[in-house]
């Protein structure tokens, strides 16, 4: 498999062309974007980039080839060799925000959302949540 440098990535930024990396593993995701549960936004927002982080917080790890499939890995890259980028600015990210229903497409989606909300809300106000605590 090709190893693959942050800026080739970085150049696969758009609809005709949208890769993403997943923990080191560079994916083509651009004839999955209308089919995407969440909407072809969502992915386009990190089209070039270092996705694993977004990713983690509502897929499970294997989802990523089961979804796309062995022949859209395009290969490595070395997660130091992408561009970093303001998070939070650049995806509108806040902290305890949770993430549209629609774009949830597992259990352990809804679970890993779950916890992301539950662990950001002070340790007294979550009598009311239990239901999420195992």
């Amino acid at each position: 498999m090709a190893t693959i440098d942050g800026t080739e990535l970085a150049k696969h930024n758009n609809r005709q062309s949208c890769w993403l990396a997943v923990h080191g593993e560079v994916w083509d995701a651009t004839n999955f974007l209308d089919q995407h549960p969440g909407g072809a936004n969502l992915i386009l927002k990190l089209a070039g980039k270092d996705a694993s982080d977004e990713y983690d917080l509502f897929h499970s790890p294997e989802l990523v080839e089961e979804t796309l499939g062995s022949k859209a890995r395009k290969g490595t890259v070395d997660i130091s060799t992408i561009p970093k980028m303001d998070k939070k600015s650049e995806l509108g990210v806040k902290t305890g925000q949770s993430q549209p229903l629609s774009s949830m497409i597992s259990v352990n989606d809804f679970e890993l959302a779950a916890e992301k909300v539950c662990s950001v809300i002070p340790r007294e106000d979550k009598s009311s949540i239990d239901i999420f605590r195992r």
